[in-house]
């Protein structure tokens, strides 16, 4: 009996784990905004000489698909003697999900290169922003794994709702934690911004590459209970084999009776 119903276990988690995951949806924007100044001290500047000529970049994006989102803008400004400086902001957005995991990496690269003169990158702001919808239909375990790299000044907030409310997350940064999650409609967060972006000013070449990644990923296990009908079923059955048992006519013919 114990490995019929060990038998009926593993039947019902083939048949419930490779469907925990579903309704997956995907909310992603990015938005960034940087200045780019170099001082013109040159006399072929004219009434500019003296001040600083700047360009500017303003990037935005939204994301609703699984896979590889990306978005980028430039800006750059020079003087006529081509004393320049320039930035390139790159965001990135990869989702990816299958019935019994989800997996995210959100990533912004900022490349900033300069030459001669003084100039400067300044009044940067450049936000990396994804959300994941999804719907468990068991009560699952699951296993998180995180890394955060980077040497781009961000904060990171990483957070997760779903029927019992909000569930504290402890990332963003290295770690690997399991907890249960019943079953029910979710909803994952990540928030990647740096608000005070900016570099100089410089008087010297430079040539500097700032990026900040933050990458996640979740496995479901099928918390699967077991069956209380097993118990029933094994207690019933001992009841009426005692009872058939009981019953049974004895094998030994009875004693003759005394003839007076």
């Amino acid at each position: 009996m114990r490995l019929y119903c060990r038998l009926l276990l593993g039947l019902s988690f083939l048949t419930t784990a490779l469907a925990d995951v579903v309704q997956v949806n995907v909310n992603g924007m990015v938005n960034g905004t940087v200045n780019v100044f170099v001082l013109c001290t040159s006399p072929e500047c004219g009434d500019n000489e003296g001040s600083f000529v700047w360009d500017g970049l303003g990037v935005s994006g939204t994301n609703t698909q699984l896979g590889t989102f990306t978005r980028s803008g430039q800006a750059s400004a020079a003087d006529p003697e081509g004393r320049f400086a320039s930035v390139l902001v790159q965001f990135q957005q990869t989702t990816e999900a299958t019935a019994t995991s989800l997996a995210l990496d959100v990533q912004t690269t900022a490349t900033v290169d300069g030459l001669g003169g003084q100039w400067s990158v300044q009044n940067g702001d450049l936000v990396n922003q994804i959300s994941l919808g999804f719907t468990l239909t068991t009560e699952s375990l699951a296993h998180w794994t995180g890394s955060s790299l980077g040497r781009l000044e961000t904060y990171q907030q990483i957070s997760l709702n779903g029927p019992q409310g909000p569930i504290g997350m402890p990332f963003p940064g290295p770690g690997d934690y399991s907890f249960p999650l019943m079953a029910g409609q979710y909803t994952l967060e990540v928030l990647d911004d740096s608000p005070d972006f900016g570099v100089g000013p410089e008087g010297v070449n430079t040539d500097v590459v700032e990026s900040s990644n933050f990458s996640l990923n979740a496995d479901f296990t099928t918390i699967v209970p077991e069956p209380r009908w097993c118990a029933l079923v094994a207690v019933s059955l001992a009841v009426l084999w005692g009872f058939l048992r009981c019953r049974r006519p004895s094998t030994h013919s009875p004693a003759p009776e005394h003839l007076a």
